[in-house]
């Protein structure tokens, strides 16, 4: 099953100190859908094109990138529950 991701967040919102500082581990759950923008901009930073002639967040010697995401999905907004190959 093919689908289009909303578009992430490419502005520079935060810096990475001042998001490692906010950093906390969470341990109360809950069973809310995890909206998919959300989902969008986590597959995008591990794995999204950033620049040009298709670089992408994960370093990959020889711009071979051979990581390929794989992802479960159970409580996604707009999302079936399922396994879904993320392609670049």
């Amino acid at each position: 099953m093919a689908f289009d991701l909303p578009a992430p967040e490419q502005q520079d919102s935060q810096s990475l100190v001042g998001s490692i500082a906010a950093r906390r581990s969470v341990r109360e759950y809950t069973n809310a859908l995890l909206p998919i923008g959300v989902l969008s901009q986590l597959l995008w930073s591990a794995q999204g094109v950033t620049g040009p002639n298709e670089k992408r967040a994960t370093p990959s010697a020889g711009g071979l990138y051979p990581l390929r995401l794989k992802i479960l999905v159970q409580r996604v907004s707009e999302l079936e529950a399922g396994i879904y190959e993320v392609s670049g």
